[in-house]
Formats: C-alpha cells, sequence, structure tokens
C-alpha cells in the first residue's frame, strides 16, 4: 500500500507557528497541492487535534468519495460524529488501520498528521512517500514534523516552486 505522509513547514522545520496549533502560514498554492494529493489518495488518517481543527471543513464536505480516519484514544467520544465510509474514529494501531483499509479496498493512504501520528507510523516504517511543501517562514518555536527519533533513508523524486518561494518536496522512503 501507498502511504504518503504529507506536511506544510516552516524552513526550520515546524508544522505550527510557536503555541499555536493551526497551518494558517500555508500558501494557497500549498493548499492546491494538498487538496490534489488527497483527492489521488481517496483516504486519509489524521489525529483528533487535527481532525479538531479541521472539523467543520470535513463534517460540512460533500465529497463522499473520501475516507477519513481519526486517530483517538477515545473513539467512543465521537459515536455522534461518525459516518461510516466517510468520516471514522478509531483508537486502532497504525498498522491495524492500514490493513483495514487495505482489506476495504484502498490502494493508498495520506497520512495528514499532526506530529504524533507522523511519529507513529514513522516509527512503524510505514509511510512509503512524503509529499513536503517548505514554506519561506523560520519560527524558532513550533511542533516539528517529527518529535521523536527516527532517520527514515529518503530519495528525492520531485522538487519544484509552488511560487517565487514556497517549495514543494516529494520523496520516496527508503
Amino acid at each position: 500500500m501507498r502511504v504518503l505522509g504529507i506536511a506544510v513547514i516552516s524552513v526550520d522545520g515546524c508544522l505550527t507557528r510557536h503555541a499555536e496549533s493551526d497551518v494558517s502560514f500555508a500558501s494557497a498554492e500549498d493548499q492546491r497541492e494538498f487538496r490534489r494529493a488527497v483527492r489521488e489518495c481517496r483516504a486519509t488518517v489524521m489525529g483528533r487535534r487535527t481532525f479538531d481543527l479541521v472539523r467543520e471543513r470535513i463534517l460540512g464536505s460533500t465529497d463522499r468519495s473520501l475516507l477519513r480516519t481519526i486517530l483517538t484514544r477515545e473513539p467512543s467520544r465521537y459515536v455522534d460524529l461518525a459516518q461510516p465510509g466517510r468520516v471514522e474514529f478509531s483508537d486502532a494501531d497504525p498498522r491495524e488501520i492500514l490493513r483495514s483499509l487495505s482489506d476495504r479496498g484502498y490502494q493508498s493512504v495520506a497520512v495528514l498528521g499532526g506530529a504524533e501520528i507522523y511519529d507513529l507510523f514513522t516509527a512503524e516504517g510505514l509511510i512509503t512517500e512524503w509529499q513536503i511543501t517548505v514554506e519561506p517562514r523560520l519560527f524558532g518555536t513550533g511542533t516539528r514534523i517529527l518529535t521523536r527519533a527516527a532517520d527514515p533513508a529518503l530519495t528525492l523524486v520531485e522538487h519544484r516552486l509552488l511560487n517565487a518561494s514556497t517549495l514543494l518536496l516529494r520523496y520516496r522512503v527508503g
């Protein structure tokens, strides 16, 4: 299965600016590439905090062909928001999530973060590709893309400017 980690970061590797929790620094060009990649995968996995940031957009979406799996320690708290085949909540480990998606016919999944989710999937060696957009910002503090020690070997397969200063990098893992 193709497992694509998608992230937008500052030049110094931060997913968030200082103590903020959103990615409002992401350019319109990054958001276009993000949406394109997610549509291509048709299934996503994100953490509960990431879901909370985009909850209204997800729940209000009319796209019935995209499955969003939200990892949470307490899926029972979200029973009223669950929409089988569209928005699902799980406390399963990453391998189980991917096995379930594969059994349901998905060949590609986008892992959307945050850092704890990237850490879980990276530690298990499950991410096969990365799409990282580097925005021209330096935050100094904020949430890093990975917060645990890791060292996956990456091979650059694509790089291009999305605008005058924003760089899209695509890597294959291994």
